[in-house]
């Protein structure tokens, strides 16, 4: 066993000074100390910060039950870790992996906390840019379905309008006939206008998005449209399970891109399989504010070596040329500013879940 000098501790101590976020708090979480670093990131002196608790911070990014559970595990004695997302004085935000521990009296009381972060706004904006890429190469593979799902509807519009050309110039046009082409026009243009709501939610850039009340049902049946239609034209049939009409809070733009990413990694794990389905439900816990979003294909599981790293950056189990690697890990990444994503291996069939949180604090839960 090696035993060093207290000299040495402190020459430790020093040179994470140099390179880390200090900041310590008293016991209600008022700001006692704060280091260089904390105060050139954040933008603020010293003397601003003292007695201010670490709301001054706060980006609105991260939701209730994101602090809950980091009291919750410091209350417990543990040590607390997680990347959060700040805003600096001047508007900016910036991201830092945090570790906070609670410091204990002679009683072994909690007397006070402290937090060593590091600054990881760049790898955030690189994993943002990744992000972004991978939304590009999705919609580069769903191009000719976005072509042919908006074809089909223009080319009734256009026989549809003919047809009522046709109609109108007859001295006593049959009005039922036109209510019936009418209806079939306004059909085709919800079709379409279908289409480009979820083009819209794939393309936006998720990246500090902010939890937004949406209609679950709703919300679905747009970020699925580009899926369902891709399942169709690869003869992969895609069971949508019932879908509960209630409202919910979340970052909607960055789900359906979890979603997107599921069900396309589905796609390609059982592109050669005889049986090729895929299946979506929607379960929920509501004593735990919990929705449980499934998605299920035709595989049978995945191997407990490759499940370890299933969800980590640039593992793949793809040919060449054929994947990054990145779609699960991004989608996990983006699920832990939501909830979790994990591969459910108690199931016979190849199964991930989405877990999210229901309601953020703002939406009054109707009984």
């Amino acid at each position: 066993m090696t035993f060093y000098k207290s000299e040495d501790y402190l020459m430790i101590l020093k040179a994470i000074s140099e390179v880390a976020i200090i900041a310590y708090t008293d016991k209600q979480g008022r700001i006692t100390f704060a280091n260089k670093n904390f105060c050139e990131i954040s933008g603020y002196s010293l003397e601003e910060l003292l007695h201010q608790d670490h709301r001054i911070l706060n980006s609105g990014h991260h939701n209730s039950e994101f602090f809950k559970e980091m009291y919750q595990a410091l209350l417990s004695g543990k040590i607390w870790r997680g990347e959060i997302c700040n805003k600096n004085k001047n508007g900016g935000y910036y991201w830092v992996d945090s570790q906070v521990f609670a410091i204990m009296n002679e009683d072994n009381h909690i007397a006070s906390y402290a937090s060593i972060r590091f600054d990881i706004t760049e790898k955030k904006r690189i994993q943002c840019s990744i992000l972004q890429l991978e939304k590009l190469a999705s919609l580069g593979e769903i191009s000719a379905v976005v072509a042919h799902e908006i074809n089909n509807p223009l080319a009734i519009i256009e026989l549809v309008s003919k047809s009522l050309l046709n109609e109108m110039k007859k001295e006593v046009p049959d009005i039922n006939h036109v209510e019936v082409k009418i209806n079939k026009i306004t059909k085709s243009t919800n079709q379409i206008a279908k289409i480009v709501r979820g083009l819209k939610t794939i393309s936006r850039n998720g990246n500090l998005e902010d939890f937004s009340e949406i209609n679950l049902k709703n919300f679905m049946v747009d970020a699925l449209s580009f899926s369902s239609a891709k399942c169709r034209q690869n003869e992969i049939f895609l069971k949508i399970g019932e879908i509960p009409d209630i409202q919910i809070e979340c970052r909607p733009d960055q789900i359906s891109q979890i979603l997107l990413n599921l069900i396309n990694n589905a796609q390609d794990a059982i592109w050669t399989n005889k049986e090729r389905w895929i299946e979506l439900s929607v379960n929920s816990d509501d004593h735990l504010n919990i929705l449980y979003i499934n998605i299920i294909d035709s595989g049978e599981g995945i191997a407990d070596h490759i499940a370890k790293k299933i969800l980590d950056p640039f593992f793949t189990t793809k040919e060449v040329g054929k994947g990054t690697g990145l779609g699960l890990s991004i989608s996990a990444t983006i699920a832990r500013d939501n909830g979790r994503l994990y591969y459910e291996k108690k199931r016979n069939n190849t199964a991930f879940v989405l877990e999210i949180p229901m309601y953020q604090g703002k939406l009054v839960k109707k009984n």
